[in-house]
């Protein structure tokens, strides 16, 4: 008879988290999320550990993501860990949660309040209303950047939609795109990069600008009508809406890895009349990147009037949960705490839109501003 002996090949990788914070309501209300050699990302909570076993031998890289705008991380996000055969090894990130230095919550948006489309920023209590555009030509859905300095926003001024470039009070404002016609920029995590939609060629691509370099990097598919792109907050992915399953008559959310890669379906709606048309646009990651909100539509051939709502979703698709009708294109945004989402929102095709909120649980919601759509919520 012969015996075999069984050799481990493995060991454990544990992840800690240790939060300081000046005082309770500074933390962050949502925890982390850890991924593992850029695997889908795993939840963790403030001051807790995430065991992670049977890991092959070998270096693994380690991401924490997830924080609040107010709270820093004490060496880098992605750290390098070697585990060893049979054993623990330990991975530790700290972080400390302080008041936010800004005096309140801002939210960007448009409005024609003085005649023509700009762009305003005002806090969310309604207070301080600053124009920060002032010129002829259509301003629209700005986006702040990470660290809040700067806001990309779509402009035709130059004659063409272009995507710009301003400071945060508006001034300095630098053309970024030279080509087509470009819409509803987002940034990545670093700020280094935009992705926007473009009509080029007869077609609605997703592409993705280098702001530093200028250059611009068609990603994903190539036909069809694609558009209203969001990076994740982990910078890996990209969520945006297609026609791709039925050019022009179906609109569903899509991810792609950042670099346009691996392309696959989050929400799909019933394929056409069996149970109802339902649209999916506008998708917007939560800052923990654990849900999307998005605008959900029966019809959008009549511009999602009257009946499109603001839903949420798990980051896969799963969970949908419709959160409060809107009417149009709402455009949700999500606080930097990630407890409120705000949108644009209309009783009718002609009425004025308003800038309102809803909980993210849909318990609470109610009116931040008149006369406005677009809103960006500052990090």
């Amino acid at each position: 008879m012969t015996f075999t002996t069984a050799v481990a090949t493995s060991g454990t990788l544990v992840v800690t988290t240790a939060t300081t914070a000046t005082t309770s309501s500074d933390i962050d209300p949502d925890g982390y999320s850890v991924s593992i050699d850029g695997e889908p990302a795993q939840p963790i909570g403030l001051n807790s550990e995430l065991r992670s076993a049977d890991l092959a031998v070998g270096v693994h890289s380690v991401t924490l993501s997830g924080l609040s705008g107010n709270c820093t991380l004490a060496g880098p996000a992605t750290r390098e860990a070697e585990v060893v055969l049979g054993a623990a090894t330990d991975v530790r990130f700290d972080v400390n949660c302080t008041p936010d230095a800004r005096a309140a919550p801002m939210l960007a948006f448009v409005s024609d309040r003085d005649g023509n489309p700009e762009i305003y920023v005002v806090n969310i209590d309604g207070t301080d209303l600053v124009r920060l555009t002032n010129n002829t030509a259509r301003d629209a859905e700005p986006a702040w950047s990470p660290d809040g300095k700067t806001i990309a926003f779509v402009s035709d001024r130059d004659g063409r939609s272009h995507i710009y470039i301003m400071n945060a009070d508006g001034s300095n404002a630098v053309r970024h795109t030279h080509s087509g016609d470009n819409y509803s920029p987002a940034w990545s995590p670093d700020g280094q990069k935009i992705t926007f939609s473009s009509w080029r060629e007869g077609q609605f691509n997703v592409y993705v600008l280098s702001v530093d370099a200028g250059l611009e990097t068609r990603v994903g598919f190539d036909r069809g009508y694609n558009s209203y792109p969001a990076w994740s907050p982990d910078g890996k992915t990209i969520a945006f809406s297609s026609d791709w399953r039925a050019f022009d008559f179906l609109f569903d959310l899509y991810a792609m890895n950042a670099d346009g890669s691996n392309i696959r379906a989050v929400i799909e709606g019933p394929f056409f009349w069996v149970d109802g048309l339902t649209f999916y646009f506008q998708p917007a990651w939560s800052p923990s990147g654990r849900q999307l909100a998005m605008v959900v539509c029966p019809y959008a051939f009549d511009n999602c009037y009257p009946k499109s709502a603001v839903a949420v979703a798990n980051a896969d698709g799963s969970g949908r949960k419709t959160l409060v009708q809107a009417g149009g294109f709402a455009r949700p945004t999500w606080s930097p705490d990630g407890n409120m989402i705000a949108f644009g929102a209309s009783e009718c095709r002609q009425c004025p839109s308003s800038i309102r909120y809803v909980s993210a649980d849909g318990n609470a919601s109610g009116l931040i501003f008149s006369n406005g759509h677009s809103p960006s919520w500052r990090p």
